[in-house]
């Protein structure tokens, strides 16, 4: 009789241990199997993104210094203000004119992101660059000025012209000249 009951016995307790203790450690396992999965995606998608950055950083340092110059003039990744102010000086000063009465807002950016919401609701919409205005005077002859404004259109920098005012300073061929520009620069 006792060996009739041994198999039985053997089996509730085999499903008492399954169901007690490896069903529970299986599931656990099977969890774990899924974050090593999601791991193995994570490195597997790191390592595709620095081969990436790799092969962009290659790219970058082939070009030669002088050009990355030039490019970081074009579009600057900040406002850097006073660049502006002293690059423009310098044209300036190849003319014999001089900058004067500099006007500018001292945070030196206006924000573009915010558009304003039309009358259906839209979201704002997002730029990735900033916007400078800035305001100054000189004083010179109109030949002077003209070679000033070309020079100020072949500067590597973006420049926006928005408006000039002219006025006659004195008797002389002299004019005033009030510049209202604009220029632009790449946020991070």
């Amino acid at each position: 009789m006792f060996k009739s009951l041994t198999p039985i016995i053997l089996i509730g307790v085999a499903v008492v241990i399954f169901f007690m203790f490896t069903n529970p450690m299986y599931a656990k396992v099977q969890e774990l199997q899924k974050q090593v999965a999601g791991f193995n995606d994570a490195i597997s998608n790191a390592q595709d993104l620095q081969s990436v950055r790799d092969e962009l950083s290659a790219k970058y340092n082939s070009f030669p210094p002088e050009s990355l110059n030039r490019l970081v003039k074009l579009l600057p990744d900040n406002v850097n203000n006073i660049r502006l102010i002293l690059d423009i000086k310098g044209i300036a000063d190849k003319y014999g004119l001089q900058i004067q009465n500099v006007k500018f807002d001292p945070a030196g950016e206006v924000n573009p992101t915010q558009v304003p919401q039309s009358s259906k609701g839209l979201a704002a919409q997002t730029k990735d660059y900033g916007v400078f205005n800035f305001e100054f005077s000189t004083t010179g002859s109109y030949n002077s000025f003209v070679k000033f404004v070309a020079d100020m259109e072949k500067s590597l920098r973006i420049i926006d012209i928005n408006s000039i005012n002219f006025a006659s300073s004195d008797a002389s061929s002299n004019y005033r000249y009030d510049f209202k520009i604009t220029t632009y620069w790449l946020k991070h």
